[in-house]
């Protein structure tokens, strides 16, 4: 049964259906309502108050408010602030925020088990400008895009500012209206099947600008106090505080679930702080509703902000939205277990408190800032496959150095594919790998004089020279653990939007192959400079790369007779070390199509350049060698009618192949 009722007594307690009735505006001071054994809901606006008897049945029964700058409370006694003084029964609460002062006292308030929260009411910058007759804003509204079906008319006409046209489309839009400000909208969400105001602006059509100016205040905020054992469920609001009827325990719990309804679920969300400080040892927070991945990327949620008190000591987070929380005041949390969490978790680290830290099957992101230490036990769970099939990854991100000579730093890592480590400063970092389980990459940023050793590593962790667009200059020890074995390798990964040079030099212990994944940035030209005179390898894998950039492998260490980069893309140049008698040659596979730069020792050299030559000069010095058997190999093919081996020099012997059905030679023969 539904309907809308104005009338003082309603007597639904036979019914056994859902009973859905609208009261609002038309409700009666003083009025009855009874409800039935559905799970019933009655919505009643602003009107309620104490001369109201209003009960729930035997369902699940909700009840509607819409709260301003007002408290609504239970009480004992009839006096006009207890609104639910003769009123109860009814296991959920929903209350919509129209003004921040918005407050529900759940305290004697019988047989309430959840309280709903939603703020549909947002506030947000429009400021033009260069307004101009004929413009057009562009913006989003709950992930959807619209474009002001009004253009902006002369100064003299009712329509006349940015703010004006664009409450015009939204008060034509079903679900929502708008009223313009100076130089701001308020947005309400009037639809039934919605809770949540998200408003961007995008651009102007026309002559003008237009941007927040820094008026968007958003969401109004709401208040819940007086409670005991109820949840929270936060549909869309700025700032969310919860407080305990009694909170002098010391096994204090709160429950608070981030929702979203059907229609909301594909546009991102802000909430901008849940606010717990109020001596509450364990939060139970869950995020559900949104967008999951299927065939298209899923649609996250973002807390701003979580504030709690020193009491807080245990977060435990489930659901399976993309959740972000990007800043959390909480001096002694200790534990977060986030491992039932399906979705995509970020989470900020708080303070130098030994914390332990695990997240579920989504990929996640660790922010430790300057918080890391050795104390902490983070593990990062499982991975989810992103929608072109390819497995994800869980990062953790941390500043400064760790660790010291005397005493290196043990991190323990668990699951993180990424780590990602940034110095900047002075003082070197020392890292033990011994606690490092299922760590795929740790990759560095530095542009200060602090150096990086890695000892006890794990085989098949590699390195990542620079994060993003931050290099690393600095020098980099790396050890092994076990280096008994004949064939192991690291891989230093170059990050692909580097935008100046760098320089790394590397010493390795314990490697017999060092495979280089070239910087791929096209945007400059970057020189990776690499001293590898301390790295040891017997064999350097090159690969990936582009035309612009430059890899500077320097002189190389004699252990290192073979370089692979026969697929590179990058420019190359290379020093073979001086190699005592009885010593062997290099091999060494290079690209045709990119300059090469290579000066070799006295014994016998093979040299390799792969596809065409074209009109490349390559600068290639084979050395003098010391007798017949020492001779020095060149091979190639050329594809050019002009192709230039001037600068190819020190070879007794030249293979050259002609390319098929093309045209070639050589423009000087010497």
């Amino acid at each position: 049964m539904s309907g809308s009722s104005g009338v003082a007594t309603i007597d639904a307690s036979a019914n056994t259906g859902k009973t859905s009735l609208v009261v609002g505006a038309n409700g009666v001071a003083g009025s009855t309502v009874t409800l039935g054994a559905g799970d019933d809901t009655l919505d009643i606006g602003t009107t309620l108050n104490a001369l109201d008897k209003i009960q729930g049945g035997a369902g699940i029964d909700t009840i509607k408010l819409s709260v301003g700058n007002q408290t609504v409370n239970g009480g004992t006694t009839t006096v006009a602030t207890s609104e639910f003084v003769q009123s109860g029964g009814f296991e959920v609460i929903d209350i919509a925020s129209t003004d921040d002062a918005a407050t529900l006292n759940v305290k004697d308030i019988a047989d309430v088990t959840t309280v709903k929260l939603a703020s549909n009411v947002g506030v947000f910058g429009v400021s033009g400008t260069t307004e101009t007759d004929g413009d057009v804003v562009n913006y989003s509204l709950n992930g959807t895009a619209y474009t002001t079906s009004t253009a902006r008319l002369a100064a003299t006409a009712s329509i006349d500012t940015f703010e004006e046209i664009v409450a015009a489309e939204i008060n034509a839009t079903t679900g929502f209206t708008a009223v313009s400000g100076t130089n701001t909208v308020t947005v309400t969400n009037t639809s039934g099947s919605s809770e949540i105001v998200e408003f961007a602006l995008t651009s102007v059509t026309g002559t003008g600008t237009v941007a927040a100016g820094g008026l968007d205040t958003g969401y109004t905020n709401v208040s819940v106090s007086g409670m005991t054992t109820q949840a929270i469920d936060v549909y869309g609001a700025d700032s969310v505080t919860a407080r305990l009827t009694d909170s002098s325990g010391t096994s204090d719990s709160m429950t608070i679930n981030l929702k979203s309804l059907l229609a909301d679920r594909s546009a991102a969300q802000t909430v901008g702080t849940i606010d717990i400080a109020d001596s509450i040892e364990t939060l139970n927070l869950s995020s559900t509703g949104m967008k999951t991945q299927t065939t298209t990327a899923a649609v996250g949620k973002t807390l701003t902000a979580l504030t709690a008190d020193a009491s807080l000591t245990a977060l435990n987070i489930t659901g399976s939205d993309n959740l972000t929380i990007t800043g959390m005041t909480a001096s002694k949390l200790a534990t977060i277990d986030a491992s039932a969490h399906t979705g995509d978790l970020s989470l900020p680290g708080v303070g130098t408190l030994a914390q332990t830290i695990t997240t579920g099957s989504g990929n996640d992101t660790f922010i430790m800032g300057a918080n890391l230490t050795a104390t902490d036990v983070l593990d990062g769970g499982a991975n989810t496959a992103g929608t072109t099939g390819v497995m994800g990854k869980d990062t953790v991100t941390a500043s400064g150095n760790q660790g010291t000579s005397v005493a290196a730093a043990a991190l323990q890592l668990a699951n993180i594919e990424t780590f990602q480590l940034t110095n900047t400063g002075t003082a070197s970092t020392f890292i033990d790998g011994t606690n490092l389980g299922g760590v795929g990459e740790i990759a560095l940023s530095s542009a200060a004089t602090g150096a990086f050793t890695f000892t006890n590593m794990a085989a098949g962790v590699g390195l990542g020279a620079g994060i993003a667009d931050d290099e690393l200059d600095a020098a980099v020890t790396w050890t092994l653990a076990d280096a008994t074995g004949t064939a192991d390798a690291l891989t230093v990964d170059y990050s692909d939007t580097l935008n100046t040079n760098s320089s790394l030099a590397l010493t390795t212990v314990g490697i017999e192959t060092l495979d280089i994944v070239a910087e791929q940035n096209t945007a400059g030209t970057n020189t990776s400079t690499m001293v590898n005179t301390a790295m040891t390898a017997s064999t350097i894998n090159v690969t990936k790369g582009v035309a612009n950039n430059i890899l500077a492998l320097g002189t190389l260490n004699k252990a290192t007779t073979t370089v692979n980069a026969g697929t590179l893309k990058s420019q190359m140049s290379l020093t073979a070390a001086t190699v005592a008698a009885g010593g062997s040659g290099m091999t060494i596979t290079g690209p045709g199509a990119a300059v090469q730069t290579y000066t070799l020792d006295t014994k016998a050299d093979n040299v390799t350049l792969t596809g065409d030559l074209g009109a490349v000069i390559h600068v290639i010095d084979g050395g003098t060698t010391a007798s017949a058997a020492t001779s020095d190999t060149f091979s190639a093919r050329i594809n050019n009618v002009a192709t230039d081996l001037t600068s190819v020099t020190g070879f007794e012997v030249l293979n050259l192949t002609l390319k098929d059905a093309t045209a070639s030679g050589l423009n000087d023969g010497t």
